[in-house]
């Protein structure tokens, strides 16, 4: 008795056998050129017994997603991702599903060209999900591998890979890449997904604030040395509004930089202008710690024994605080305004309880979607609770989603 399949038949099979390869497979997959388990000897130096080995090597890479296969697994699917997938079943996107496991989902679409826009409604649908996805990379660069013995230089072959957030075909993807390198040749290795650190401002949601404040208050060079001296006075302020913990640090810089080396002569000259000059070193100048001159007049000695040949910077002194209590934000305010010393910029922070998520922000020449977190943060005083509130963070970008944040505090300079 004969039997006959479509050609729609034919194309489910296969994508069915794609997706039985991929049940089988594991999610962190060697690529092998050779073989990664067996070597062949060869002997360079024609000697019968000499060996070559093949030598184990690290070394961060840039690989091009070239294609995915139409298999993709999601591990503990939400109800949303769940019906989403029965609808992309109904309308034949997706052609096979296996719910066997009860740690995950296997399904398989009719078309791997879809993969990248499947995978990411799945992702906003089941954020606390993980997706992995087989995939094709590829480039065509060598690569710096660190060794036991130094560094050598060598190509991946295209490999096949699992990665964990979908990325648009195309896209440069970094890896932590293990490799084994036989005769010039990476033969075997693992890949290892990296992510992708941006600075970025994000806009936060303050749900609420704490009992802790913390500030950071930049001077002017010259101030440096008055400013250490009266740290005590800003202090009890705080504390007569009912700061408790107050701790302070104070960095300052008493070495002036140049944009070129001092000659010997010029070196001398200017000992002879400024006697606070406790020494110079090649291209800066380092004052003893009990002098307040002013930025011009060391910018005019310098000049003077440079030939106006050279620029001058000068750091500014930093003071951070941190205090805790049941403050209002006007009185902590109030109790900076009435320092004795103007700061050429000021940062007072309290800390607050935030929610990010639901929105997408441009980092560079793309657009990324931000996952929902919940982060610890410093926030203006003066930020009230159920605002908007934006701030820099540098963030871990895995595919086209924001999936970390630290928050970056402004230096000042």
């Amino acid at each position: 008795m004969g039997f006959s399949i479509t050609r729609s038949q034919a194309i489910q099979a296969i994508v069915v056998l794609v997706a039985i390869a991929f049940i089988l497979s594991t999610i962190s997959m060697w690529f092998s050129g050779k073989g990664a388990q067996q070597l062949p000897a060869a002997t360079p130096t024609g000697d019968e017994n000499a060996s070559v080995e093949a030598v184990v090597a690290t070394g961060n890479i840039l690989l091009t997603l070239d294609a995915y296969s139409p298999a993709m697994r999601i591990y503990g699917p939400s109800a949303e991702a769940t019906e989403y997938i029965s609808q992309l079943q109904s309308n034949g996107t997706i052609t096979y599903v296996d719910t066997s496991n009860a740690q995950y989902t296997t399904i398989a679409l009719s078309d791997a060209g879809k993969v990248y826009e499947v995978g990411t409604r799945l992702r906003r649908l089941s954020p606390n999900s993980t997706i992995a996805l087989e995939a094709y990379v590829s480039s065509s660069e060598e690569f710096n591998f660190s060794t036991a013995n130094g560094t050598v230089r060598a190509r991946i072959p295209r490999s096949k890979t699992v990665i964990m957030y979908p990325y648009k075909v195309g896209s440069k993807i970094p890896f932590k890449a293990l490799v084994q390198i036989y005769d010039g040749q990476v033969v075997a290795g693992k890949l290892t997904l990296l992510a992708i650190e941006r600075d970025v401002r994000l806009p936060v949601a303050i749900s609420s604030l704490g009992d802790k404040y913390y500030a950071r208050l930049f001077f002017s060079w010259r101030d440096r040395v008055a400013v250490n001296e009266s740290i005590q006075g800003l202090v009890s302020a705080l504390e007569a509004i009912g700061a408790r913990d107050v701790q302070t640090n104070f960095i300052r810089d008493d070495t002036v930089y140049l944009s070129r080396a001092l000659t010997d002569e010029e070196a001398e000259q200017l000992k002879r202008e400024l006697e606070g000059v406790k020494a110079v070193q090649m291209s800066r100048v380092i004052l003893y710690s009990n002098y307040s001159y002013t930025e011009d007049e060391v910018s005019d000695a310098i000049h003077s024994a440079a030939g106006n040949s050279t620029e001058v910077t000068f750091s500014m002194p930093m003071l951070e605080l941190a205090f805790s209590g049941n403050l209002s934000d006007d009185a902590v305010a109030s109790a900076f305004s009435g320092y004795s010393y103007t700061p050429l910029h000021k940062y007072v922070y309290r800390l607050a309880n935030v929610t990010t998520g639901g929105v997408s922000v441009t980092a560079g020449d793309y657009e990324y979607y931000v996952n929902d977190m919940s982060l610890t943060v410093w926030v203006p005083l003066g930020a009230g609770e159920g605002t908007l509130q934006p701030l820099d963070f540098t963030v871990d970008i895995m595919g086209e989603e924001i999936v970390s944040a630290t928050q970056k505090l402004p230096e000042g300079r």
